[in-house]
């Protein structure tokens, strides 16, 4: 009798013991670098992550992406690779380290980084129920070419000297020196992007000092913290010889451009005050017009022909929300195939337009608008590069899907969204449906025929067109 009655005693906290360790295994979160990776293009770049605490990830689902789930850069689950997903550009580049994967830490290796890595990485880890990620940021460098200098002749008392260089990524810092130490000023400094991204920099300088007449010209990498240099020797005898006349001449001179600058400086300062007077004005057209199409919002509906087979198109072609089963409608060429978009019925290629989406709670959509030829095929990152200009919300942060994104601080959650394509002054602006106030305008100057575009990212998202 007495036996019987101490079971509960030992049994009781044994499972209360047994449930609080295997709920602190389960809890989890995920540690990556809080300051940007810097990568050398055409060398390997590690991206590392970790659990804390450090408990096996042995069975986990590790994925590494960009801006959307399954556009994949690598993917580890059930013990192996799996990267049929694999965004093309990463395809063959990618190792997945994981020597220490029984602490739960593991890295990404990108092999031959090229330009168009930069920018955001997620890592992110999910057994079960339980998942969390961590956002690391790379950025790419590269040191171009040693400097070309050669001379262009005589520039007033001096030699005009140019040095020229190739292949830099950011843009880099150009410097004059003299064999002394001493800086010379660069009388003008031009950098232009080529069409692979890449600054080309030529740099000109007027060398006067005939007494240290070897002069270097340095170019360099901030980001890598690394420069090139090249080095030219000027002959005395290559120096112009000034006359007194000249001096004159060039005293003159002066004040003449001196008297001409104040004149000039007058006559912009009259035309900035007329133009800030224009602008406020256009300001208060463009609110207008803005008010007038909320006051007459466009009846816009959905192409079901462009959905994707995992999404659902209400008869009224007003709704659209995900479905765990992909639909068996026919291959038509209009239609996404892997991303889970659709587009509206009519195409705008001029006036100014408006509509409303309501978002609602849902957790993964993108609203915004394409032009007419938007890829239909695979997956791909959305940004105006690939014709597409939206606002999404994503693993709860709001953003800006350019390249790379940008994020939005928004100090109340949207549940409806305005958009206002204005073809007159070429600007598409987002707005908050319930309090009108802007949340994002694109800069970029719209022409062409462009459709609404809607992504609906996790099942449980739908997005419904008002009017």
């Amino acid at each position: 009798m007495r036996s019987s009655l101490s079971w509960p005693v030992v049994i009781i906290p044994f499972v209360l013991l047994h449930v609080h360790v295997t709920d602190s295994v389960e809890r989890f979160s995920v540690v990556g670098l809080e300051q940007p990776l810097i990568a050398a293009i055409g060398e390997d770049a590690v991206l590392p992550c970790h659990l804390s605490p450090a408990v096996s990830a042995h069975d986990m689902e590790v994925r590494w992406f960009r801006s959307k789930f399954h556009a994949v850069v690598h993917l580890y689950r059930n013990g192996t690779d799996e990267n049929d997903q694999q965004m093309p550009d990463f395809q063959g580049r990618t190792e997945f380290m994981k020597e220490d994967i029984g602490r739960g830490r593991v890295a990404l290796r990108i092999r031959r980084i090229r330009l168009s890595d930069e920018g955001l990485y997620r890592c992110f880890f999910e057994r079960g129920s339980t998942y969390d990620e961590a956002i690391l940021e790379l950025k790419t460098a590269g040191l171009g070419s040693i400097p070309y200098l050669h001379m262009e002749g005589h520039q007033g008392s001096g030699i005009r000297v140019v040095c020229r260089s190739s292949g830099w990524y950011p843009e880099p810092e150009v410097a004059w020196q003299e064999e002394s130490g001493q800086s010379v000023p660069s009388a003008s400094v031009q950098e232009r992007s080529a069409e692979d991204g890449f600054f080309s920099v030529e740099s000109v300088a007027v060398i006067t000092n005939m007494a240290d007449r070897m002069v270097s010209c340095r170019i360099r990498n901030a980001l890598l913290g690394q420069e090139v240099a090249a080095m030219a020797v000027i002959a005395e005898p290559f120096f112009p010889r000034v006359s007194p006349w000249i001096v004159a001449f060039a005293i003159t001179s002066l004040l003449f451009l001196g008297l001409t600058a104040l004149a000039v400086w007058y006559n912009m300062k009259q035309r900035r005050q007329r133009g800030m007077l224009s602008r406020s004005r256009e300001r208060l057209f463009n609110e207008v017009v803005w008010r007038r199409g909320v006051m007459n919002p466009e009846p816009v509906t959905l192409d079901p022909r462009t959905a994707n087979p995992e999404l659902i198109v209400s008869e009224d072609r007003k709704t659209a929300s995900r479905s765990d089963v992909r639909q068996n409608l026919p291959d038509d060429e209009e239609r996404f195939d892997t991303e889970y978009c659709v587009l509206g019925q009519h195409a705008f290629s001029h006036g100014r337009h408006y509509w409303e989406v309501e978002v609602g709670d849902g957790p993964e959509w993108a609203v915004g608008v394409a032009r007419e030829s938007v890829r239909r095929r695979g997956a791909y990152m959305f940004s105006p590069e690939e014709a597409i200009w939206c606002v999404s919300l994503f693993v709860d942060r709001y953003q800006v899907l350019t390249n790379p994104e940008t994020s939005l601080e928004l100090a109340n959650r949207p549940r409806k969204l305005g958009v206002f394509l204005d073809f007159e002054s070429g600007q598409l602006s987002f707005f908050n449906g319930e309090d009108r106030s802007l949340i994002y305008s694109f800069p970029e100057i719209f022409s062409g025929r462009i459709l609404p575009f809607f992504w609906i990212g996790r099942t449980g998202t739908e997005i419904r067109l008002c009017h």
